[in-house]
């Protein structure tokens, strides 16, 4: 839960009359300790142990990268130039593709003032999601942590209205992600996994990027006063890749037009936008399958890694296999 650049950089930096080493130490001595099955089983709720567990667990990493300098060091400031320029190139691929589209869309909240209204703070943008996804590269291929969650407040694309700042935040963030996708695989950026003679990072780890729930495809205006736009769809997309995933799978379906006809006419049941059942085996749609929610992400990733789900974190959710090698 590292906010942004200037914090990591007084994170990983010396700060006078802040506690010593030695007594921080102590403290995640401590922490660990009481985190233990045999202490932590004072806690009357599940719930609790977790929380306790989590912010033990944070304070170990928050004391691993103090005092080190990483957030300055010129190797972690030259990986958070490779995504920034990957990220900005793709910005203005976009903006020189599709001029006609982008200032359309400005045009319709206000015309040029909106240029500025629009992408005045997308390069900040563009920063803050190059540290984030820097970081995480960082923190994997350095064993420093195992698991990186980078969460929507880094990028956040949901924006209701239909116009080109919508489009870049999913342009930036696609780019973000197919780097990072590209730099595991590219034992010449990352190097080779310790403790193996040739394996990318590709090969020891799954990247997952999810939605909250999708966007419409139909471009429609909504409430009166309000601009047009995409809005709320009912299902959820998921993209994995790397270790343990089924590549080149398209899996599940949702209904792009109301109705029960053609190749939606075994579904009457469902509406506009809503997501279809699917066959567990397959991942094709099947009218006597079954909806799969993003309650299945989790068990999914979990499964990958054969790791056993904690009964505090125990979802109805199931491995979704079609996906999973």
């Amino acid at each position: 839960n590292i906010a942004d650049d200037k914090q990591f950089s007084r994170i990983t930096g010396n700060l006078a009359g802040d506690i010593p080493a030695d007594r921080r130490q102590m403290l995640a001595d401590s922490l660990r300790a009481i985190a233990t099955a045999t202490a932590s089983s004072g806690f009357r709720l599940s719930a609790s142990k977790s929380y306790f567990d989590n912010f033990s667990s944070q304070f170990a990493a928050m004391n691993a990268i103090y005092g080190t300098g990483m957030g300055d060091s010129p190797e972690f400031l030259d990986l958070r130039k490779v995504y920034h320029d990957a990220a900005t190139q793709a910005f203005n691929d976009l903006v020189a593709a599709y001029p006609a589209v982008v200032n359309a869309k400005l045009a319709e909240v206000g015309g040029l003032s909106a240029v500025t209204y629009q992408y005045s703070d997308i390069y900040g943008r563009i920063r803050d999601a190059a540290f984030a996804f820097a970081l995480a590269e960082y923190l994997i291929t350095r064993k420093m942590s195992r698991v990186v969650d980078i969460g929507p407040k880094v990028l956040n694309a949901d924006a209701h209205a239909y116009n080109g700042q919508e489009f870049a935040f999913n342009v930036i963030k696609f780019s973000m992600f197919r780097t990072m996708l590209r730099r595991f695989s590219d034992t010449g950026a990352t190097g080779v996994v310790p403790g193996t003679s040739s394996h990318s990072y590709i090969q020891h780890t799954t990247l997952a990027m999810t939605t909250e729930f999708d966007r419409t495809q139909v471009i429609y205006s909504g409430a009166p006063g309000q601009p047009f736009g995409t809005n709320h769809g009912w299902s959820s997309s998921a993209v994995l890749a790397g270790r343990g995933v089924r590549g080149g799978v398209f899996a599940g379906d949702y209904k792009t037009t109301p109705g029960a006809f053609g190749k939606y006419s075994m579904f009457p049941n469902q509406g506009l936008e809503e997501p279809l059942p699917v066959n567990l085996t397959t991942g094709q749609v099947d009218v006597n399958g079954k909806i799969v929610t993003t309650k299945s992400i989790f068990p999914t990733l979990m499964g990958i890694f054969g790791v056993k789900i904690p009964m505090e974190q125990m979802t109805e959710g199931i491995p979704f296999k079609p996906v999973m090698a």
